[in-house]
């Protein structure tokens, strides 16, 4: 299982350039250089080195299992490539990257049948923290505070509070008293 995962991934994610997308890059490449410190993305290395060790545990929890290889599988490998497709079509190594964990299950399942794979998914999908988000710190800071807030603001008139809110900050009314979320 371990060398069908990384046989795979190395001929699709590793081999195969991306022309159109990024001149004489493949995948891999691209992903790896797109996670330095100027996007703030150094998470993403580490995936390739963790990626191994997750798969073997999957394969040591799914040793004793029985295979019994299933054509369902190829649904899964469909949608990886779909992705990959969609990849070189809008120009976007992204959607490749984010296919990949459907090509992995997917070759597993159709060559060792579900109760193997049902391990492999972790590690598969563990492969998507590869993608570089542009945004996601912001995202990630903003977005979680305004909600906190907005939700405190609305428990609060429930309960028969007199409040009012700004953003991430809330008032009682009628005082100087202003309450920060975060």
């Amino acid at each position: 299982m371990i060398a069908m995962a990384f046989a795979c991934l190395f001929a699709i994610y590793f081999l195969y350039p991306l022309e159109p997308v990024i001149q004489g890059r493949t995948i891999a490449g691209w992903a790896w250089l797109a996670c330095n410190s100027m996007n703030g993305f150094l998470h993403g290395r580490l995936v390739v080195f963790i990626f191994p060790i997750l798969v073997w545990i999957a394969w040591q929890r799914s040793k004793d299992k029985t295979m019994s290889p299933s054509g369902w599988g190829l649904l899964w490998m469909g949608i990886g490539f779909l992705f990959f497709l969609v990849s070189l079509r809008i120009e976007q190594p992204r959607w490749a990257v984010a296919g990949a964990p459907f090509v992995v299950v997917g070759l597993s399942h159709f060559l060792f049948g579900w109760e193997i794979t049902k391990p492999m998914i972790f590690p598969a999908f563990f492969l998507w923290f590869a993608i570089p988000i542009p945004g996601i710190e912001n995202y990630m800071a903003g977005y979680p505070r305004v909600f906190t807030a907005d939700l405190s603001y609305h428990v609060g008139r429930f309960l028969g509070m007199d409040l009012a809110t700004s953003k991430d900050a809330i008032e009682v009314a009628g005082t100087e008293v202003a309450f920060g979320i975060g």
